[in-house]
């Protein structure tokens, strides 16, 4: 039913803005971010590479604040 009801409204307008003027169409196009071309700051990447997971999980343990990460660490 919702999609007869927008098809209609699509082909035949709404009844309430039948006369009224249509609104420009001006849309900007959006711009791209800035990527930045300088190294990322080193992290728990570069501490495990370089120190081991010893070292992550005491950094870990040491953080008073909360730590999140994605699903590809639950196993």
């Amino acid at each position: 039913k919702v999609l007869t009801y927008i098809a209609d409204i699509t082909v035949n307008g709404h009844p309430e803005t039948a006369g009224r003027a249509r609104p420009a169409a001006e849309v900007k196009a959006p711009k791209p971010p800035k990527i930045s071309l300088e190294p990322p700051k080193p992290g728990t990447r570069t501490l495990l590479d370089a120190q081991g997971p010893k070292a992550v999980a005491d950094w870990m343990l040491a953080q008073d604040r909360l730590l999140l990460t994605d699903t590809t660490m639950r196993d």
